[in-house]
C-alpha cells in the first residue's frame, strides 16, 4: 500500500480506473444487446476476439511510443480510439436489430485503444513512485481493474433498464472524459532511463527484443502469458453462456458476474503489494496461474448459481494476479530504458494467441460444450505450466527481494 501514500499515483490510479470502468461498461452492455439480439456464444467468441484482435499494432507501438513520448501522451490516444470504438458501438445498436459486422470493429478500436492503455498505464504507474515500490504500484493498479469491474458491472443493469442498451454507450463516455481531466492535472510523466538507453532510437524494438532473449526467466514469463491468453482468458467466450445458465441472461445478472470478480480483485489489489514481499514475485505468478487453471476448469463444472458465484468472483482475482505479476516481474528484470518496449512485446504475445484462442474454444464449445472445453483447459494449463517451472525453476526465486 506504500503507493497510495503518494499524490500522483494517486491521481494514476484513479485514471485507470475511470478508463476501466469505461471498458467494462461497454463491454456488458455489448453482451447484453447481444444476447437480447438473439446471438449465441459463436457470436459472443468473436465479440471476445475482435476486442483483443484490435490490439496486436497498439500494443507494439504503444511500448515504443511510450518510450519515445512518455507514458501520458500515449494514454491520451489510447482513450481518444476509446471514445471513437464507443461511439461505434452506440451507432450499431441504435437500430432494432443490430449488425454484427460493426458491433465487432467498434470491439476492435475499443481492444486496440486498450491495447495503447495497457503498456503506457503500467509504465505511468511504476514511473510516479520510488523503483523500490514499484511492487506496490503495480499490484495496487488492481484496484482500478476491481473498480471498473464492479461499477461498470452494477451499473449496467438500471443503465439499461433505464435508457436502454444504446443510451448506456454514450453515458459511459463521461469515464473516458474524466480521465483526460485527470491526465491533464498529473501533467507530463516520462520513463526514466536509470540504467541508460542501449543502442538503436527509442521507436526501435530491437533492443526490447534483444534483452527479452538474453534472460531465460524473462522468456518463461511470456511463455506462461502466451499460455494463458490460449488457455485461460479465452473463458471470456463462453462466460455470458455460463452466466445466462446459471444466473441469468439479462443485463442485471451479466452485469453482476462482472462485478463479483472485481470484489476479490479489489481484495487482492489492497494486499498485492505486502504478498510480494513476502513470497517474492515469481512464486505469486505461478500460484496465480495455477489457481486460474483450477478455477477455470470449476466454471465449466459449476451447475448451481451458489457455485456460480464463487467461481466467478475468484477466478477474475487469479488471472488478474498473474497478469500484473507478469508485469512486475517484467519491470523488475528490465532496464528501465527498454521497459515500455518489453512490456509491449510481452503484450502482443498475449494479444496475438488470445483472439486465437478465443475463437477455437467458441468452435469447440459449439461442438462439445463448453463444460468440456472449459474443464480440458484447466488441465492443459495446469500440466503446461508445471513443465515449465520444471524446466525453468529458476522463475520462482525471481522477484524475491524487493529490488533496491
Amino acid at each position: 500500500m506504500e503507493a497510495l501514500r503518494t499524490p500522483r499515483y494517486r491521481i494514476v490510479l484513479a485514471t485507470s480506473a475511470a478508463n476501466q470502468i469505461a471498458v467494462w461498461t461497454a463491454y456488458t452492455a455489448a453482451i447484453a444487446g447481444m444476447l437480447a439480439a438473439g446471438m449465441g456464444v459463436v457470436e459472443l467468441g468473436l465479440l471476445s476476439a475482435c476486442w483483443t484482435l484490435g490490439m496486436p499494432i497498439p500494443v507494439i507501438a504503444g511500448g515504443a511510443l511510450t518510450d519515445r513520448f512518455g507514458p501520458s501522451r500515449v494514454l491520451l490516444l489510447g482513450i481518444a480510439v476509446q471514445v471513437g470504438g464507443i461511439l461505434l458501438m452506440t451507432l450499431a445498436f441504435s437500430g432494432p436489430a443490430p449488425a454484427l459486422a460493426p458491433i465487432l470493429l467498434a470491439a476492435a478500436l475499443i481492444g486496440g485503444a486498450e491495447g495503447f492503455n495497457s503498456v503506457s498505464i503500467q509504465v505511468l504507474a511504476g514511473a510516479v513512485v520510488p523503483r523500490s515500490q514499484m511492487g506496490s504500484a503495480i499490484g495496487s493498479l488492481l484496484i482500478a481493474t476491481a473498480t471498473g469491474r464492479i461499477a461498470g458491472g452494477l451499473l449496467i443493469g438500471p443503465l439499461v433498464a433505464l435508457v436502454g442498451i444504446a443510451p448506456s454507450f454514450i453515458v459511459s463516455l463521461l469515464f473516458p472524459a474524466t480521465a483526460v481531466l485527470l491526465l491533464r492535472r498529473l501533467g507530463r510523466v516520462a520513463a526514466i532511463a536509470d540504467e541508460g538507453a542501449p543502442a538503436g532510437s527509442r521507436l526501435d524494438l530491437r533492443p526490447g527484443a534483444r534483452w527479452l532473449r538474453s534472460s531465460p526467466v524473462a522468456i518463461s514469463v511470456v511463455l506462461i502469458g502466451a499460455l494463458m491468453s490460449l488457455a485461460v482468458y479465452s473463458y471470456f467466450a463462453p462466460l455470458p453462456i455460463v452466466v445466462a445458465r446459471t444466473l441469468g441472461s439479462d443485463a442485471g445478472a451479466q452485469g453482476v458476474a462482472m462485478a463479483l470478480g472485481g470484489v476479490a480483485i479489489l481484495a487482492i489489489g489492497l494486499s498485492l503489494g505486502r504478498i510480494l514481499r513476502r513470497f517474492g514475485t515469481g512464486r505469486v505468478l505461478i500460484a496465480g496461474v495455477f489457481a486460474s487453471a483450477f478455477f477455470v476448469a470449476g466454471l465449466g463444472l459449476a451447475e448451481s448459481a451458489a457455485v456460480a458465484v464463487v467461481v466467478l468472483t475468484l477466478l477474475p482475482m487469479c488471472t488478474n494476479i498473474q497478469y500484473a505479476t507478469c508485469n512486475l516481474l517484467l519491470q523488475q528484470l528490465a532496464p528501465a530504458a527498454v521497459r515500455g518496449r518489453v512490456l509491449g512485446l510481452f503484450t502482443l504475445t498475449f494479444v496475438l494467441l488470445e483472439p486465437i484462442g478465443m475463437a477455437g474454444v467458441s468452435a469447440l464449445s459449439q461442438v462439445a460444450g463448453e463444460q468440456i472445453v472449459l474443464v480440458g483447459m484447466g488441465i492443459v494449463t495446469t500440466l503446461s505450466v508445471g513443465l515449465i517451472v520444471l524446466l525453468r525453476p529458476a522463475i520462482l526465486r525471481a522477484g524475491a527481494a524487493a529490488p533496491a
